[in-house]
């Protein structure tokens, strides 16, 4: 039975349906002829079907005639005529076969090189240069060919052993065209923080305390109190024996005071909605454009955006992008901000100008305490009461406390 389908497979078969008023006649000519039938199946009072070998099908169709029966082909199978599909689509067969050569090939390559730390955590970058130097050192590199590289155990053990004094461990794997290194760095103890010596945390500025908080030393202001620049917040004075360094926290509310002038018509580049997109076949280091170079001069002014997209394939990984540079086409507006917008925008440019220059904790409070417009300009004067670290550190120096005895007396 199996050789019988193998047989036909190798040779070729299909599936007939015949229609007639003579069908018996035609089934018993058949039979005298030695003409093989299976799968037959009776479909109507004068349908049939069936499927026979393709090397008796020319007498078949001789038979067929003498009795006046029509036939169709349903279905055709074997070999032949999956050799006859084939020939008509060599172009295809040879591409796909083209496109798996290529796979294979660009898959016995390493295309990407990645270092991380623990957990998948990334390693600062002087460390990812060395790692990277020491593998060049053993000829690894985006593009080596996987056969020529050394064994997994020797390149884990060659960095190890350039490395031991800056690494704890060093391994390796091979995923696809990916080589992954993962690097545990020494952990070297840190160098101890400054040195403080015996000082007081006095102040930077002019401001009201908000909160205090005294580690080490004696606080010599209190919250609500207003304190001026210089002045001791927490001192490291106990006695002309007992001196430390002051340790705390102390925040104050500070004051800014900053103009700005806002004009009320301005120009911005705005978006048509027209876009061009140009397409770049990129291997390594050679490009291929897939677009026609004159096509951007249908856009007088353009914002340029890129993206580039990998091919990829499971954990393959290959050195071929697709670089889509969006070309969209803008134009100038002139915009007239009126009187609430423009008031707005003068407060936020005033509050960012105040940004850039203090770190501070928190906003009290702002207030605009002018605000003008004239000659197509707004101008605003706005002041910010912030919240930030006022402390500074100073060397004690004992005739503060002596004037401090003295006035007290």
């Amino acid at each position: 039975m199996i050789s019988s389908w193998l047989k036909n497979m190798f040779l070729g078969a299909i599936s007939v349906q015949i229609s007639g008023k003579l069908l018996s006649t035609l089934l018993n000519q058949l039979n005298r002829a030695g003409i093989s039938l299976w799968n037959v199946t009776k479909t109507s009072e004068e349908s049939i079907t069936f499927t026979m070998s393709i090397k008796d099908f020319k007498e078949f169709t001789n038979l067929v005639k003498k009795t006046g029966c029509k036939f169709t082909i349903k279905r055709k199978y074997g070999l032949p005529f999956l050799n006859w599909r084939l020939q008509k689509r060599y172009m295809f067969l040879a591409g796909f076969l083209f496109f798996l050569l290529f796979i294979w090939t660009m898959s016995q390559f390493i295309w990407d090189i990645e270092i991380t730390g623990h957990d998948g955590k990334y390693l600062a970058y002087e460390h990812e240069r060395t790692i990277r130097s020491e593998l060049q050192e053993l000829g690894i590199k985006e593009g080596s060919w996987k056969r020529k590289m050394p064994e997994k155990d020797i390149i884990q053990n060659q960095l190890r052993e350039q490395l031991q004094n800056d690494y704890i461990w060093i391994g390796m794997e091979i995923k696809g065209t990916q080589l992954l290194i993962i690097a545990v760095p020494l952990t070297k103890p840190k160098e101890d923080e400054e040195i403080l010596i015996e000082s007081d945390l006095v102040a930077t500025k002019r401001a009201i305390i908000h909160r205090i908080l005294a580690y080490d030393g004696i606080a010599y202001v209190k919250e609500g109190q207003r304190v001026e620049p210089g002045q001791i917040l927490i001192s490291g004075f106990f006695s002309k024996e007992k001196k430390i360094p002051a340790k705390g926290v102390v925040e104050g509310i500070v004051w800014y005071t900053v103009e700005v002038e806002l004009p009320l018509e301005r120009t911005v580049e705005t978006y048509t909605g027209e876009a061009i997109n140009k397409y770049n076949f990129v291997l390594r280091d050679w490009s291929l454009p897939l677009y026609l170079p004159n096509r951007l001069q249908e856009l007088e002014n353009h914002d340029k955006r890129t993206s580039i997209k990998k091919l990829s394939w499971r954990s393959l990984s290959f050195p071929v992008e697709l670089h889509v540079d969006t070309y969209y086409e803008t134009k100038t507006e002139t915009i007239f901000l009126n009187e609430d917008a423009a008031k707005d925008q003068a407060v936020e440019m005033a509050f960012d100008k105040i940004s850039k220059q203090v770190d501070f904790i928190e906003v009290v409070s702002q207030t605009i305490m002018h605000y003008n417009i004239d000659d197509g300009k707004i101008e605003v004067k706005l002041l910010a009461e912030v919240i930030e670290d006022i402390t500074m550190r100073k060397l004690i120096d004992e005739k503060d406390y002596i004037d401090d005895e003295d006035n007290d007396e």
